[in-house]
């Protein structure tokens, strides 16, 4: 993408403009004309996530007040418009592209061996609150519509891969997932076989066996044991206990379980609370204690859940159907990563950095030296993880009411990434 924010006078242009040039360039579908072209219809979405409105009516009657007045049937239409989520979900998939390509010198994971040339994904389902006049299900009960999403451990940007439930019907997330995972990972960007990372709720055992056998670039499985699963162990196998990247890890072993191929299994016992966990794994090739960090690395797909709901209070659905509700999850998505492409980008070309969250990460480290509790060299390899702050997202939310123009602002990001108020 050949788009700079100093091409762009006005800090609102040169925020949505990476969005809407990929609309411009490559959708072919885009419309242009009528009550809402898809330029004005993906600008409003992006502005009803980034601003606080308690619902659909008070959107839409800010616009009118603001002097921009749009018709009730009109927005809430387009949501249900299967060609309008086609061109959102292209837009959102070309721009993760993109970004990751322009991001590509903040890779967390680039020095962690046997991670650079593989796609690392956490994946993970995530519910919001019902609309009103939801569909009820067979008891009577509302549905609240979710969907899964996967979060690229390299750069930190977001993907939405479906719907998962709501209009009154109640789906698991292993099956939603199996569907959509094929066309996720015809994606993939990385030559070797992807790492898929998810909690206990999406273990097939069967399905991971056949997708290991299926070809050489199929993805593979990091997940932690059930309690209640009981595989028979083949044995510990010999590891390199003093590589610093093994360090806390108790047992590696090779465990079989029925109508299924073996799996390697990493008991790993955190050393600052003497904790156990057991982590499971289809791929025989990465370090043990790799597997079980990448394990832990998987809550930061919580914490961009917690940055939805807590931060850009994306907390209830816009309309009720599954088009809208994926519709929605794309925008969600969309605007997290246009978030986080400002952010590398303030850094890559202002030297303006979250100052105050590596602050405090340090200020975490002193802690745990002081208490003898050694730092695991995976987190001295791995880069600082991107995070969104409170005070990042307000401001960028203050300015694109603003008709200021895109240099103006900067002293003021310094101030605000430097330190809390």
């Amino acid at each position: 993408m050949d788009y700079k924010p100093s091409d762009i006078n006005r800090f609102n242009e040169a925020f949505f403009n990476p969005a809407l040039t990929l609309l411009h360039d490559y959708c072919r579908a885009e419309k242009t004309d009528g009550a809402l072209p898809d330029a004005l219809f993906i600008r409003l979405g992006l502005r009803r996530c980034l601003d606080h409105y308690d619902s659909g009516r008070d959107f839409l009657q800010e616009l009118a007040d603001g002097g921009a007045p749009l018709a009730r049937a009109t927005f809430f239409d387009a949501l249900h418009q299967s060609r309008r989520l086609v061109i959102v979900e292209e837009v959102v998939a070309r721009l993760a592209a993109h970004g990751a390509e322009e991001m590509v010198e903040v890779d967390w994971l680039a020095s962690v061996p046997g991670l650079a040339d593989r796609e690392v994904w956490a994946v993970d389902g995530h519910q919001i609150e019902h609309a009103c006049h939801a569909v009820r299900d067979a008891k009577q009960a509302r549905v609240p519509p979710g969907g899964i999403f996967a979060l690229d451990l390299h750069q930190g940007l977001m993907h939405a891969l479906d719907a998962l439930q709501g209009n009154g019907r109640r789906t698991h997330e292993i099956k939603t997932f199996l569907a959509c995972l094929p066309a996720h990972v015809a994606r993939k960007r990385r030559p070797r076989r992807p790492i898929i990372i998810v909690d206990m709720a999406y273990i097939d055992n069967l399905f991971w066996t056949r997708l290991r056998l299926a070809d050489a670039n199929s993805p593979v499985l990091i997940t932690r044991q059930k309690g209640n699963m009981k595989p028979f162990s083949h044995g510990s196998l010999p590891f390199d206990r003093a590589d610093p990247l093994n360090a806390s890890v108790v047992d590696y072993e090779m465990v079989g379980f029925d109508n299924a191929l073996n799996m390697w299994r990493v008991t790993y016992k955190d050393p600052e609370t003497g904790a156990e966990f057991v982590c499971l794994t289809s791929d025989g090739t990465l370090l043990p204690g790799v597997v079980a960090l990448l394990y832990r690395r998987r809550w930061k797909i919580e914490k961009t859940f917690n940055t939805f709901k807590s931060k850009l209070h994306l907390i209830k659905a816009w309309a009720n159907g599954n088009t809208a509700q994926e519709i929605q999850a794309h925008f969600s998505v969309l605007t997290h990563n246009l978030l986080a492409l400002l952010l590398h980008r303030l850094h890559a070309n202002h030297d303006i950095a979250e100052q105050k969250l590596v602050a405090r990460h340090e200020a975490a480290a002193d802690v745990r030296s002081a208490r003898c509790i050694p730092h695991h060299p995976f987190y001295c390899i791995a880069k600082l993880a991107l995070q969104l702050s409170c005070q990042f997202i307000r401001l960028v939310r203050t300015l694109l009411r603003l008709p200021i123009l895109w240099h103006e602002p900067l002293p003021l990001f310094k101030l605000r990434l430097a330190a809390y108020i």
